[in-house]
């Protein structure tokens, strides 16, 4: 199975083991690298890869304005996902730092997916790689509910 990519673009869908739990949240994108640091959490992913995992967010499902369902340059099923500016502008710092490292993608409180930047994210990015369209509207729908707890 191919390394997930980030260009625009968050890739979803690896087969996960976690060594430990995380905090329930709705949505998360947490910072990551593969290499062991004191105080993070480390994750063993199916193909192999090891993940060490900051227990704070960059963006949660407060920072989501809209979810929407897409399709991906391939038409497998995709999510477009809307940050409210100030999540954008984290994002963009984040990523703009962490080319070819991995970021940790949450889902009620699991581990979700592990895709590698290739570029700076801002307001707006994909994530595909899920295992069906019912998959991707299911990720939508969690979403939007996070966004409509927020008040939007």
């Amino acid at each position: 199975m191919p390394i997930p990519r980030i260009m625009p673009t968050l890739m979803a869908g690896l087969a996960l083991a976690s060594c430990s739990t995380t905090p329930a949240v709705d949505f998360a994108i947490m910072p990551a690298w593969t290499t062991e640091m004191k105080g993070l959490e480390h994750f063993s992913l199916g193909s192999g890869m090891q993940l060490y995992v900051q227990n704070s967010p960059i963006v949660d499902g407060d920072d989501i304005r809209q979810a929407t369902a897409a399709v991906d340059q391939m038409n497998a099923p995709a999510v477009l996902i809307d940050l409210e500016p100030a999540a954008a502008g984290r994002m963009g710092r984040f990523t703009a730092g962490h080319v070819s490292e991995p970021l940790a993608v949450f889902v009620d409180g699991e581990l979700f997916s592990a895709p590698v930047v290739q570029s700076a994210l801002g307001n707006t990015f994909l994530i595909t790689g899920f295992a069906s369209a019912d998959a991707a509207r299911n990720f939508t729908t969690l979403c939007n509910e996070a966004a409509a707890r927020r008040g939007d």
